[in-house]
């Protein structure tokens, strides 16, 4: 869904998934070239049924 909203949103050209099935990417789940020409990077997913652990806010902040 987010490379469809990038790829939609006019701004971001050539938006493709990195490694989608898996291995290391360096927590960039989405590559994407901004109208300007920089190359972008996005952070998609994070853990499933999340909470407010110490545990999960340092996974999430170690992601993003």
């Amino acid at each position: 869904m987010c490379l469809a909203v990038l790829s939609f949103y006019g701004r971001f050209r050539n938006v493709c998934p990195r490694h989608p099935r898996g291995g290391s990417d360096g927590s960039r789940d989405i590559e994407a070239t901004y109208v300007d020409g920089q190359l972008t990077y996005g952070a998609v997913g994070l853990m499933n049924q999340a909470n407010d652990s110490s545990e999960q806010k340092k996974a999430d902040k170690e992601k993003i």
